[in-house]
């Protein structure tokens, strides 16, 4: 049994003396499949007169898989290359809202809360970002406002109590005044302490349930007497 002028031309089998055409079949099978890069199968067989073998070398296919495995190993790196400059890219881009956003934030001062972040911004997310941070400016303008007033009020409620407190000193202080006079300014400037403490502790009431630090208890009450 001999490969065809192709092929190696040496003998693949050597059958044994009183061998079987079916024992010599699988024998000639077994030793092409043992080359490893052969491929066979039977294309025309006729029991008891001969069988044709068709063989076909697997080295094509190992070459073009050698050069595909080389295209990829070259083409990896440059598309990873691409798509890295792709990224960058694309991210360098996203980040232009983003940083117009934050060199606005960087804008706003306490003497100035009317500022708002620029919305929309062409990307969603980065939009979204914006009109929180205007909704948190405009919470945090209003409670301005409302410290800003509620300032103005207590220092006037203050200054009121203090100069008659002074007054009512610089006015007992004067020689002239009996002891009747002054014991009544010493009256006005006591009523008027009581007055700055009462205004004074109710500061602190409001500073407590602000900070969330007051026991609140539920009971009845009289409406009316309220």
């Amino acid at each position: 049994y001999f490969l065809s002028p192709t092929m190696p031309a040496k003998q693949v089998v050597s059958p044994e003396a009183g061998a079987s055409a079916d024992a010599v079949r699988e024998q000639l099978a077994r030793a092409l499949a043992d080359r490893g890069r052969w491929r066979h199968a039977i294309l025309h067989r006729r029991v008891g007169e001969f069988d044709i073998f068709v063989a076909h070398r697997r080295d094509p296919y190992l070459l073009a898989l050698a050069g595909l495995a080389g295209a990829v190993l070259l083409l990896l790196p440059i598309a990873a290359l691409l798509a890295r400059r792709s990224m960058i890219r694309a991210v360098s881009s996203a980040l232009v809202p983003l940083a117009r956003v934050v060199d606005e934030t960087r804008l706003i001062v306490p003497g100035d809360l009317s500022r708002r972040m620029p919305a929309p911004t062409g990307i969603a997310e980065v939009s979204e970002l914006s009109e929180a941070l205007n909704r948190l400016l405009e919470r945090v303008e209003r409670a301005h406002r409302a410290l800003e007033g509620f300032t103005a009020d207590a220092s006037h409620e203050l200054r009121t109590p203090l100069a008659h407190i002074r007054a009512q000193a610089q006015w007992s202080l004067d020689e002239r005044r009996s002891p009747a006079d002054q014991a009544e300014a010493l009256a006005g400037i006591a009523r008027e302490t009581e007055r700055m403490i009462r205004m004074v502790e109710d500061l602190l009431v409001i500073a407590r349930g602000e900070n969330r630090q007051l026991a609140v208890a539920s009971r009845d009450f009289d409406l009316a007497a309220v």
